[in-house]
């Protein structure tokens, strides 16, 4: 296993504990948990469809400032998010909202066949939605 440079492995420290605490976060609005899980939807097609340009378009600013090329950016997720990229199926799970940042944990099962959890973090930008992070997880010992 490759070691995560320290800022990163924070971050990852960061989404499992939130993982934790969802069931303990206060529920937003259901149109808020709707427009949430249309974002990510729209970005999961847009992966399918390998539509570099607007799979880009739901990545946040801090996202794109680590990858300021859509194909950069697609080339990523084809590496280090396959069941994200290609998921052959997916399902919406708990959902919570703090602070103006959104947490929708979605389980995947990936091209593998294998169950994954994923952590999404998204933020209001302009008029929308942006996805702000993605944590995911294999689900230890179990297919779907």
């Amino acid at each position: 296993m490759r070691s995560l440079p320290t800022g990163h492995r924070l971050t990852v420290v960061v989404m499992l504990l939130v993982l934790a605490w969802l069931p303990l976060a206060a529920q937003a609005s259901e149109e808020a948990q709707h427009e949430v899980r249309a974002t990510i939807e729209a970005q999961i097609d847009a992966f399918r469809r390998d539509d570099a340009d607007v799979a880009y378009s739901y990545a946040a600013p801090s996202i794109k400032s680590m990858f300021p090329d859509p194909n950069a950016f697609l080339e990523m997720v084809k590496r280090g998010y396959r069941p994200v990229y290609r998921p052959q199926s997916y399902t919406f799970g708990r959902f919570a909202e703090r602070d103006g940042t959104y947490f929708q944990q979605v389980a995947l099962v990936g091209p593998d066949g294998l169950a994954y959890v994923a952590l999404y973090t998204l933020e209001r930008a302009g008029e929308g939605l942006v996805i702000t992070g993605c944590v995911l997880r294999r689900v230890p010992e179990r297919t779907l």
